[in-house]
């Protein structure tokens, strides 16, 4: 991947998360159903600490593992049955986009990070 289009065909650079062990500031929920994720874009200030729970709703064979994109060229992979969450607690640190999507990458959502001033 070389980067995500959002909005009016623009074309934004990667951000960048970290996995921390910190207090999260929110808690953002994520389906994986038969028709994909829901919600399909997050919104993110730069610095923010979110604790995702990704949870596997629908039987579709691709939705059994899931992928976040932490920048670029890293990724972590979870695997699920139908019914189970994977959470992850992240610090987002750089404006961009990150992604959400199945092992396939038949289905995806984008986590738009926001830097100061970014009124998208």
């Amino acid at each position: 991947m070389v980067g995500f289009t959002v909005g009016c065909g623009t074309t934004r650079p990667y951000g960048r998360a970290v996995a921390v062990m910190d207090q999260p500031s929110r808690t953002v929920e994520i389906a994986g159903g038969q028709e994909g994720f829901e919600p399909d874009l997050l919104e993110v200030s730069a610095g923010e600490v979110v604790q995702l729970v990704v949870t596997r709703t629908g039987k579709r064979e691709c939705m059994e593992a899931i992928e976040i994109w932490l920048d670029e060229e890293r990724t972590v992979m979870r695997e699920l049955e139908v019914g189970e969450s994977a959470e992850m607690t992240l610090r987002f640190d750089t404006p961009g986009v990150l992604g959400i999507a199945t092992r396939d990458r038949h289905f995806g959502a984008s986590i738009d990070v926001r830097g100061p001033g970014d009124d998208r």
